[in-house]
């Protein structure tokens, strides 16, 4: 809706603005972005402001000419724009909230009502586990995958753990009791009591002394009886909670049937008198369970300012439907999101999209960068967003607990080093390949050439695989392994001389990519694409403006300090 400043009511340090649609006024609170712009006098007396997102405080129904004096309505930053002069006042016939360039908004500024992007990348999806003392662990899929079978294993190694104690711990209770319990009885035939019959047919040596010689009871019962009752039968001595044995006066059928009904109540009873005993200990461990979220990270750019500014999207816990529908080269108006410090943009649970089918005039500029090994060699270019895929053959594999390192080859025994600076048990990309294996690689940061080789940095969202989805890949490797030569280990040994010779070794690592020149000019090339006109025409009320801090921070995957909201 479109509202208007009637009034501005300064008490002390506390400011708020009154709001008019032209019929009823309301004071209004707001975030100290939008005091900002009081104080600045962007915001005035008379100001139209479009608001999206407003919440009504301390409201329990009551007359718009007599509101009390503690009522409020609240806005915040990133939900309020300023609206043309000639903007009709109240409501609009679209309700829906409006887009706001990524560009103007702000992590202090509140929720996101709206924003309207083109995805130019999806990464796979990342996995943060909230481990005890406030620890968080990012993982990739394939490293979940192995945390999520260990801890499994460790749970059922204690369970079977308690279900053996608790077990034990119940079989004593039960010998005890049973040590204490005396049958008297003359005559077998005349015993009606099943419970009585069970303790008369267990192997109690008090009982042996009273009656006569015992055997076992195969032999004597009738083929009906044995016929419904063998399976429970076998069962019951198998468990080891009855020996079935008689005198030479033999059971009845009747008594005999009962003795197995009544055994095996017994030994529900007992198993569930276990199992309850088993989950209440388990009670009492407060054995917790695992805090993962998954996150699908994508890469974004505006569609409302074209700019070559790039936005990082995270979706927590996506589901199929998000799955499906973020693919990249689409574009989407998505609704209520959050911008966090970091820059990135989160999504909450209010969070949808709506499929955006105009034209985006870029689409080009970020399609996929492939850079096979040998012009990466030839060419200093850097990609446009840091960003390239590439094939090769592996030369080496070398892994420590903390960090991986893969050598790979072209046809030619150009060299490219790529670097991982996580262990296999966070980022196991390297898990199901080996020597001389053609792979195509996925999200490479792109470095500066060191020495005679190439280098890359591969993080959880870079992909190495031998089948990959891309068709364009997929035709890349075909045609890279149709180029390599039919001797392949004298190409393999080739490269092993060209490794040794360069020096870098796993212990030393890659030291960092960045050199302060490089850094210098990616601040001359993208600083002039974060300047944000502050224009009254433009609706972006604070201005910003990229340093050096922000480019170095944007090559950090900053992600691992950071929580889900």
């Amino acid at each position: 809706m479109v509202l208007c400043v009637s009034n501005i009511i300064k008490e002390g340090n506390a400011l708020e603005i009154e709001l008019t649609d032209g019929w009823y006024c309301i004071r209004t609170v707001i975030d100290e972005l939008l005091k900002f712009q009081v104080k600045i006098s962007k915001i005035v007396i008379g100001t139209k402001l479009i608001v999206q997102n407003a919440e009504l405080l301390n409201c329990d129904g009551c007359h718009p000419l007599e509101l009390p004096n503690h009522v409020r309505l609240r806005i915040n930053y990133n939900c309020t724009r300023r609206a043309t002069w000639y903007s009709k006042l109240g409501f609009q016939k679209d309700m829906k909230p409006f887009p706001v360039s990524l560009g103007g908004l702000h992590s202090d500024g509140g929720g996101v009502g709206c924003i309207r992007i083109h995805i130019f990348r999806v990464y796979p999806i990342r996995y943060l586990e909230k481990c005890e003392m406030g620890k968080s662990v990012w993982r990739n899929k394939k490293a979940e995958d192995r945390r999520m079978q260990e801890w499994e294993n460790e749970r059922l190694k204690m369970l079977e753990s308690i279900n053996r104690r608790v077990s034990d711990e119940f079989e004593k209770e039960l010998k005890g009791a049973e040590a204490g319990c005396k049958v008297n009885y003359t005559k077998l035939s005349e015993v009606k009591s099943n419970e009585v019959l069970c303790q008369i047919a267990c192997n109690d040596p008090e009982i042996l002394k009273v009656s006569s010689p015992f055997q076992l009871i195969y032999n004597q019962i009738s083929k009906d009886v044995l016929g419904r009752h063998a399976a429970p039968l076998q069962n019951l001595i198998k468990m080891n909670f009855v020996s079935i044995i008689v005198a030479q006066e033999s059971l009845s059928s009747s008594q005999l049937e009962g003795v197995l009904q009544f055994q095996q109540e017994i030994s529900n009873q007992r198993r569930q008198e276990i199992s309850t005993r088993v989950s209440n200990a388990v009670n009492k461990l407060t054995l917790s369970k695992r805090q993962v979220s998954s996150v699908l990270k994508t890469q974004v750019v505006d569609r409302i300012k074209e700019t070559a500014r790039t936005f990082t999207l995270n979706i927590w816990n996506p589901t199929e439907e998000h799955l499906q529908l973020l693919k990249e080269g689409s574009g989407f108006f998505v609704y209520n999101v959050i911008l966090k410090s970091n820059g990135d943009f989160g999504s909450t649970s209010k969070t949808y999209f709506t499929q955006d089918n105009s034209t985006f005039p870029k689409i080009k500029l970020y399609q996929r960068c492939f850079r096979s090994i040998s012009s990466l060699h030839q060419s200093s270019s850097r990609p446009l967003i840091n960003e390239y895929d590439t094939v090769g053959t592996i030369v080496q594999i070398n892994k420590l607990p903390t960090n991986q390192e893969m050598w790979l080859t072209d046809g030619n025994a150009n060299l490219l080093y790529m670097k991982i600076y996580h262990g296999a048990d966070t980022c196991c990309l390297l898990d199901n390949v080996s020597r001389g294996r053609s792979v195509a690689l996925l999200n490479l940061l792109y470095c500066e050439r060191r020495l005679t080789v190439m280098h890359a940095i591969a993080n959880q969202c870079s992909v190495v695989t031998s089948f990959p989805q891309q068709k364009f890949l997929q035709a890349q490797l075909d045609q890279h392994v149709e180029q390599l030569p039919k001797d392949l280990s004298q190409l393999l040994e080739s490269c092993d001389k060209k490794i040794q010779n360069a020096g870098i070794t796993l212990e030393k690592g890659m030291q960092s990519s960045i050199s302060i020149s490089q850094l210098s000019s990616l601040v001359e090339t993208t600083g002039s694409y974060s300047e944000i006109d502050d224009s009254m025409e433009d609706n972006t009320l604070i201005p910003s403006r990229l340093t050096s801090t922000d480019v170095a921070m944007s090559l950090i995957d900053t992600d691992q300090y950071f929580e889900s909201v």
